[in-house]
């Protein structure tokens, strides 16, 4: 990325957070050059475990903690509830990988990163995509959101709220 991609209206400290979050972190640069690497080796066309396993060995002959599908507890109201999630691969704990190798990545896969990312408290992951002739289009990075708390998830000035309803409702 270039170092002058970003937003500058905003003064100067909010300038720098933006490209935190634009500007990928070493790990990330290091993951996907990993990844590169791998579908150079063997190329599109496999199932996502062929994948999953080679990333994980390059990511390893690389120096690079990683751990293969780590489990994803699913915390419900205070109960674990056992789903069963895994998560593809974590780096480092700090970058969730989700592998596919699929035709096009839907925005179900999207969310379902968002969620793990959420439920292990990782900041940001990838979603790699090995099933493309050039292995950067079918990278995509995500970012962890809050959840609103109850009092956020209030309607505000544009939604409903009883001072909005018509009298004697």
């Amino acid at each position: 990325f270039p170092s002058n991609f970003g937003v500058r209206c905003c003064g100067p400290d909010v300038a720098r957070s933006i490209d935190v979050l634009i500007q990928p972190s070493s790990l990330v640069r290091e993951v996907i050059g990993a990844a590169i690497e791998v579908h150079r080796t063997i190329g599109p066309g496999l199932l996502e475990s062929a994948y999953d396993r080679c990333l994980a060995h390059e990511l390893h002959l690389r120096g690079i903690v990683v751990r293969r599908q780590v489990d994803v507890p699913l915390l419900y109201k205070g109960t674990d509830v056992g789903c069963g999630y895994r998560a593809d691969l974590l780096i480092d704990g700090q970058l969730l990988v989700e592998v596919k190798a699929v035709e096009s990545i839907h925005a179900i896969t999207k969310a379902q990163l968002i969620s793990y990312l959420r439920l292990l408290n990782v900041p940001q992951g990838l979603i790699i995509n090995f099933n493309v002739l050039r292995l950067v289009d079918g990278v995509r990075r995500v970012f962890a959101t809050p959840l609103p708390s109850r009092e956020d998830a209030r309607p505000g000035p544009t939604g409903s709220s009883e001072a909005d309803l018509p009298p004697g409702r």
